[in-house]
């Protein structure tokens, strides 16, 4: 994570330099680039235990239908897992929306300058690298369930707490509220799903569950952009907020205190 937590500074600096078509277009490449040598570093070097080779299993072609429902299957049985995912779509609606138009937001209507909100991107970014461990120790004091719960209020409330930063002190305080939200429960979701889910589902129940990330995140994109167009910049960020709030209460209310584990 130090990477990304260095990062923000040095692109919103060059974003003032440069301009912002330039600056981009020079993070962009440096960004690809990088991502390339990493790939390549992992085609080479990663390795995987290969259990009995000597008798390598033949694939079979799959009917369509029969894969899908294969595919979706851990949803389908678990309970629990359905709960995670469906409570988890408002947060999810709030990291689109402040993925998308946070940085829009804070320049054009804040006022701060790219360099200043890189600044305090990286400040952010290197709180949470800090307090990753801590907080995980809090996490397993908490239990899973309740530092989900705790999590997703935590990252709904940050909307509303960011449209209302009206310097960068304010907005540095709302974002190192909302990683620490974010850290609270990111272990938990993990653990969860690993405890709730058998071994031979944990694949499949980790790509239906981050399925609904991607397909949550692209869609918060255009509504958040058509209330900014037609309520104001603000309605976007309160609107994602309600929608965390939602499915916050809906997790608080139907994610069982125990958490047992899946029985077929």
């Amino acid at each position: 994570m130090l990477p990304s937590a260095c990062i923000p500074l040095v692109s919103g600096y060059v974003m003032d330099q440069l301009g912002l078509s330039n600056g981009m277009r020079l993070s962009l490449l440096l960004s690809g680039t990088l991502c390339l040598v990493a790939s390549v570093i992992r085609a080479r070097f990663l390795k995987d235990d290969q259990l009995n080779s000597d008798s390598p299993k033949k694939s079979k072609s799959v009917p369509l239908q029969a894969a899908l429902k294969e595919m979706f299957e851990p949803i389908v049985k678990i309970r629990d897992l359905q709960i995670l995912i469906l409570g988890s779509c408002g947060v999810m609606f709030v990291f689109g929306v402040m993925q998308t138009y946070s940085a829009l937001y804070v320049v054009d209507v804040v006022g701060i300058t790219k360099t200043e909100w890189g600044l305090i991107s990286t400040i952010v970014g290197f709180v949470s690298v800090l307090a990753r461990i801590p907080i995980s120790r809090l996490t397993m004091r908490l239990g899973n369930r309740k530092a989900i719960i705790l999590s997703n209020f935590g990252r709904s409330a940050y909307p509303v707490a960011f449209v209302n930063s009206q310097n960068a002190y304010h907005l540095a305080l709302s974002g190192i509220g909302y990683t620490f939200a974010f850290n609270i429960g990111s272990p938990a979701y993990q653990v969860l799903i690993t405890e709730l889910v058998p071994a031979d589902m944990r694949g499949r129940a980790y790509g239906v569950f981050g399925m609904a990330w991607g397909a949550i995140g692209p869609l918060s994109a255009p509504v958040g952009g058509a209330l900014w167009e037609t309520q104001g910049p603000s309605w976007a960020f309160y609107v994602a907020s309600l929608a965390g709030l939602v499915s916050s209460i809906l997790t608080y209310i139907f994610l069982r205190k125990k958490e047992p584990r899946f029985h077929s």
